[in-house]
């Protein structure tokens, strides 16, 4: 799964939101939002498990000085 560059989920769900503004039919309008919405929350779950390992290896490495 690729999260950045013209391919990845980034950009896609910066498409699907962008796109919103253009529809014609406001139901679907409102199915692109929902899609892009989603798909920018995974990277909540990314960030949030990024934070865990680094306050993990902070206290790894601060145990290991002592």
């Amino acid at each position: 799964m690729k999260y950045g560059g013209p391919d990845g989920e980034l950009g896609a769900s910066l498409r699907y939101i962008s796109q919103r503004y253009s529809m014609p039919y406001r139901e679907v309008s409102g199915l692109l939002t929902d899609i892009g919405t989603e798909d920018t929350e995974m990277f909540h779950y990314i960030q949030f498990f990024l934070n865990k390992i680094k306050i993990i290896n902070i206290y790894t490495h601060k145990n290991n000085d002592k």
